[in-house]
């Protein structure tokens, strides 16, 4: 998603859908680490997060995991901001999430089992809370703020051209077609995890936490989760009883993001 947004404003609006310019040979996801600062994080060097966001320009985009508590204030005074609230199903987030956790040096490299985490996860340990305290105090805001938009990854990955043209729409920017195919190609999951990599192993502040050895981009499948055998039944029955729980809090129609993350078909198996 990050990467996607980074690209639509790189890449100049066509003057009609006839265009066939193609993308800057400059533009490439890898830009996204400076490009759109991760606001709550501090860098090994010592550059805050914040600090890399006031070096923008405007518009600026700006990354963050923070709670909705640590937001608040400063979203209620500028409705004019606009927000891109990114969700996925929960299975495939906490397995990703555990992994990226055993890897991540910064955050304390995890070494605990996967049943350990899980618990970890549904107590509300980790520094932004419980994991599903988190996503209904942002759903709660988010569904009555104007210039809001709610997608899924699931979305994302079943209808790639067709979500790039809404986030780019809801960005202001019109592109041609042509110029949303050359920015899905360089957005799948393949074009990311090769770049991602090699230019994790060079982003400064980054070598002592992913290196080359550690792939950022681990699968990026829909419901990769059940190749990964980490869940017990109990464990199933918990997260999907609390996210059935969390649709009907929130009176969420078949139709909501939060609701399609359970009907979105799997990826197909990755060709070997």
């Amino acid at each position: 998603m990050l990467a996607i947004m980074d690209l639509i404003k790189q890449t100049t609006a066509p003057a009609d859908d006839n265009d066939v310019s193609p993308v800057s040979k400059d533009v490439t996801p890898v830009s996204i680490f400076k490009a759109m600062p991760f606001l709550e994080v501090e860098f090994n060097n010592g550059v805050l997060g914040v600090e890399r966001v006031m070096q923008q320009v405007a518009p600026r985009l700006i990354k963050s995991h923070l709670a909705f508590p640590f937001l608040t204030a400063k979203l209620q005074q500028h409705p004019e901001l606009r927000i891109v609230y990114a969700i996925r199903n929960p299975y495939d987030t906490l397995v990703s999430l555990y992994h990226q956790l055993q890897d991540a040096k910064s955050l304390g490299a995890f070494q605990g089992t996967w049943d350990q985490f899980f618990e970890m996860m549904m107590s509300g340990e980790p520094p932004f809370g419980h994991f599903f305290v988190f996503i209904l105090e942002w759903y709660q805001f988010l569904m009555r703020r104007p210039n809001t938009l709610i997608l899924s990854y699931e979305q994302l990955k079943l209808r790639h051209h067709d979500t790039v043209k809404v986030i780019s729409q809801f960005m202001g920017y019109t592109l041609s077609d042509y110029k949303i195919d050359r920015i899905v190609q360089k957005t799948s999951s393949d074009a990311m995890s090769k770049e991602i990599d090699a230019y994790m192993a060079a982003e400064e502040g980054r070598d002592d936490d992913q290196g080359p050895s550690t792939k950022f981009i681990r699968k990026g499948l829909v419901g990769g989760w059940e190749d990964d055998n980490c869940y017990s039944q109990t464990q199933i029955d918990t997260v999907r009883t609390r996210c059935q729980e969390l649709g009907k809090f929130l009176n969420l129609p078949d139709t909501d993001p939060l609701m399609f993350i359970w009907t979105a078909p799997r990826s197909p198996p990755p060709s070997r």
